[in-house]
């Protein structure tokens, strides 16, 4: 049965004494429209519980990384997919009309553009020749240099350290399922939102929408309180680039170290509270299996600076709340990926040749980035590039977080995430030394 079908059925079966076959028998040979109708005569879907149980699914093609990180932002029950850079042969920036870039600003747009699309190549063809040296190096079990594993791992090794370089306005694809009133409530926020692409893709939505459950479309609208937010979230913006700008040199040099803080309760539980987490946690067979009540109850947030590559990333991991603070706070080139060179010389020149590939240019985006945030200008993301760094929190459950440990720093993990997630792991042993050794903390193993 369709999505509306499937709620309207639920709904008069929890309204009603008669089972579902009953519910069922009654409408079955109705047109859909009246079936539905004649369900709804004393229900509508402005009851939330209604419009839960309509599942929907869209998928969202050609929209930049900017919007699609927005949108797994503000859906924390949905459940999808979206396309990811170690697959994209050919990368597309969307042009700059359809992102509603001002006109004045366009020919410099464009150029910023070609050139990070540019550095972005350069650095593939910079980074696979090291790929091999790094494998020679530290060579994978039963993985032959001529086989179809070690040319992916190749691939994926250059790609992973070569996509900072990539424009966050680049396109992307993005399949979500999630319910009628998600939807609903995504739609509201994209119209409320002042970008020129999140509006023209709320219009699509809201279309979209009509199409499959129109009864749910009519509480697609636009919020005012959402448009205050929006505003409000800029005037921040402004006093953050304020504050940036006093570490103006820090604009101009690549970021290696990744400021990473854990908040936990742990230290105001009880010693046998603590124990009973240190139990339910050692008692897993795998990542996915049930922790217990202490490690579910129990609410940590960590929080940090992280590129927007890890952010995208970050941000499908759907329970909690999750917030970006979208003012640029510097960038990232990987200089650290050179440490497996040996010899001294040979790492001056290769590091060299790589700040020539990254450095000017992130510079430069970064620039941009933070004027459009100073003057307000709701296209200011679309200046980023995928290592710009930005402030990202995420409040969440500990067994959640216990999860993203084990998942991150597992093999196909990015070398970054391996980094970040061994980092919380580290401070939450700290906190609660008797977990050491009871986390599943993963080698990263490349994929």
């Amino acid at each position: 049965m369709s999505p509306e079908m499937l709620a309207a059925v639920l709904a008069r079966y929890s309204r009603s004494e008669e089972g579902i076959d009953n519910i069922l028998r009654k409408v079955t040979g109705l047109p859909e429209d009246k079936a539905i109708d004649q369900i709804f005569q004393y229900t509508d879907y402005g009851h939330s519980s209604i419009l839960q149980m309509c599942p929907i699914a869209l998928c969202m093609e050609g929209i930049s990384m900017v919007l699609a990180q927005f949108i797994w932002q503000t859906c924390p029950l949905a459940t999808g997919q979206e396309r990811s850079t170690r697959y994209v042969r050919n990368h597309v920036v969307i042009p700059a009309d359809q992102l509603g870039i001002p006109y004045q600003s366009r020919t410099e747009w464009n150029l910023l553009m070609d050139e990070l699309m540019g550095r972005y190549r350069d650095a593939v063809s910079f980074w696979t020749p090291l790929a091999d040296q790094h494998f020679a190096q530290h060579p994978i079990q039963d993985c032959k240099v001529d086989s179809p594993k070690y040319k992916r791992l190749v691939r994926n090794y250059a790609l992973d350290r070569a996509r900072y370089l990539l424009p966050q306005a680049c396109s992307t694809n993005v399949g979500i399922v999630q319910s009628g009133q998600e939807w609903a409530r995504l739609i509201r926020e994209l119209l409320s939102h002042p970008a020129h692409e999140f509006l023209d893709l709320g219009e699509q939505l809201k279309a979209a929408l009509t199409l499959v459950a129109p009864r749910c479309a009519r509480h697609a609208k636009a919020s005012e309180a959402s448009s205050r937010v929006y505003q409000a979230e800029s005037l921040e913006l402004e006093g953050f680039a304020r504050v940036v700008r006093t570490f103006s040199t820090a604009l101009l040099h690549p970021t290696e170290e990744q400021s990473i803080f854990l908040t936990t309760q742990l230290d105001q539980l009880t010693p046998n509270q603590q124990l009973e987490i240190v139990r339910e946690i050692s008692s897993r067979a795998n990542r996915y299996d049930r922790s217990g009540p202490h490690t579910e109850n129990q609410s940590t947030t960590w929080r940090g600076c992280f590129t927007f590559a890890e952010i995208r990333d970050f941000a499908r991991h759907r329970v909690g709340r999750r917030n970006i603070t979208r003012c640029p706070g510097g960038f990232y080139a990987p200089i650290d990926q050179l440490d497996f060179v040996q010899v001294s010389s040979k790492r001056r020149e290769q590091e060299a040749e790589l700040l020539e590939i990254y450095q000017s240019v992130m510079a430069r985006s970064v620039e941009k980035e933070l004027q459009a945030v100073e003057t307000h200008e709701p296209t200011a993301p679309y200046w980023g590039c995928l290592g710009t760094l930005y402030g990202w929190q995420h409040t969440t459950f500990l067994d959640n977080l216990v999860y993203m440990i084990a998942l991150r720093t597992g093999a196909g993990g990015h070398y970054r995430y391996v980094e970040v997630f061994r980092e919380i792991a580290r401070q939450l042993q700290a906190e609660l030394p008797k977990l050491t050794g009871h986390l599943m903390i993963g080698s990263g193993e490349p994929e």
